[in-house]
């Protein structure tokens, strides 16, 4: 028995390489799709493969020899290559070498994580299938090379744009008709906000054209990414926490933790936009989601409520985990946090340099934490 692991890696780079709205929500639902459709979808129609987890962007599985893996990892990465130019998946494959014992699972599952990690590094990067010499058109959206050119019609006639293969699939996955890709086209508004919208009664955005003419009062924009805290030290020694009992009862953990934590993200999300919604009524909140799933959240909003909206989330997703039976059984109910970095810009400012931003805010939240939780401890 092999034990195969395939993650996507730059989702961050990936989403937010333009200030298109709805390329960066397409991209996130190409992130998510890969993992937690494709995956899981090619894994029941193949023989000799069992799932543990399919989510967003990562999918880890079972399979019967090394020659299914492989084909496994071949169709899942190729798959990446040909509709979904820009989005890197990479895959790993290990041996599980008692087939009947948890401990060998667990220990396969470390061993996989580490051979992904070894395999990024050593592979060239995705943007290096996208030269720029000899010349070539530069995309109408991205700063990749153009490689249609696609006619628009507007009230005076026709535009021509020429588009990047990695924004042209952006735009596509949220077209209703696929041949119509203007952003005065029919477009739907992606699975996250539909999620909310169905689950929590909010009102979320019609269409994604750019976030000031959608809300032309704005005049700060606010990119926030929260992630939580220690996660990956919980998976890292599952083995304390699962049932090791047999491989089947480690798996059945695994998959509740993995299914529970992203349940917990999505109701504390889901809950603080409720509590936003009340100040518009029956408006549209200024709120787009981008990335939801697992314990990652990102999400764009208008600057004036950024502060608020995330302290809303932080608090209930503590809230939400601290009374989650699964998870208080499985951690022993040690409380679980999250952290969470906001970087406030104007309209126009590059999305990817926003993120970065962001990105850095939150990791040293996190360091800030691990300070107090010591000084706290001593």
């Amino acid at each position: 028995m092999y034990i195969i692991l395939l993650e996507t890696s730059g989702n961050q780079r990936y989403i937010f390489s333009t200030n298109k709205l709805r390329e960066n929500v397409g991209a996130s639902e190409l992130t998510y799709q890969i993992g937690a459709e494709f995956a899981k979808n090619l894994a029941e129609d193949t023989n000799g493969i069992k799932p543990i987890i399919t989510t967003s962007g990562k999918a880890l599985i079972l399979a019967g020899d090394e020659t299914i893996a492989k084909k496994f990892v071949h169709d899942i990465t190729e798959h990446a290559l040909k509709k979904m130019p820009g989005l890197t998946v990479h895959g790993a494959i290990c041996k599980v070498e008692n087939e009947n014992s948890a401990d060998s699972l667990h220990d396969a599952v470390g061993k996989v994580h580490e051979r992904l990690e070894t395999i990024r590094y050593q592979i060239p990067s995705n943007l290096q299938r996208f030269q720029r010499i000899p010349f070539v058109a530069e995309c109408a959206s991205s700063n990749l090379p153009a490689s249609e050119v696609i006619e628009f019609k507007n009230s005076r006639g026709n535009d021509t744009f020429t588009f990047s293969k990695v924004s042209i699939s952006k735009r596509e996955i949220l077209a209703n008709d696929k041949k119509k890709l203007s952003n005065k086209d029919d477009f739907n508004r992606g699975r996250i906000a539909k999620e909310l919208q169905d689950g929590f009664g909010v009102k979320l955005p019609k269409n994604l054209e750019k976030f000031e003419d959608i809300f032309p009062e704005t005049k700060w924009l606010a990119i926030v990414h929260a992630d939580g805290n220690g996660l990956g030290q919980i998976f890292l020694k599952f083995d304390d926490y699962a049932n090791m009992a047999d491989h089947e009862s480690y798996k059945k953990d695994y998959k509740d933790f993995s299914h529970e934590i992203d349940g917990c993200t999505k109701n504390a999300f889901g809950k603080a936009l409720q509590n936003l919604q009340e100040k518009f009524q029956d408006e549209q909140i200024p709120v787009i989601p981008i990335i939801l799933g697992g314990d990652d959240l990102t999400f764009i909003c208008n600057g004036e409520y950024a502060i608020s909206l995330t302290k809303e989330f932080l608090r209930n997703y503590e809230t939400e985990t601290k009374e989650n039976e699964v998870i208080k059984r499985l951690t022993k109910e040690t409380p679980l946090g999250i952290c969470a970095g906001i970087a406030i810009i104007k309209p126009h400012f590059p999305f990817h340099q926003a993120y970065h931003l962001a990105e850095e805010l939150l990791q040293s939240a996190k360091k800030t934490k691990k300070i107090s939780t010591s000084l706290s401890a001593f």
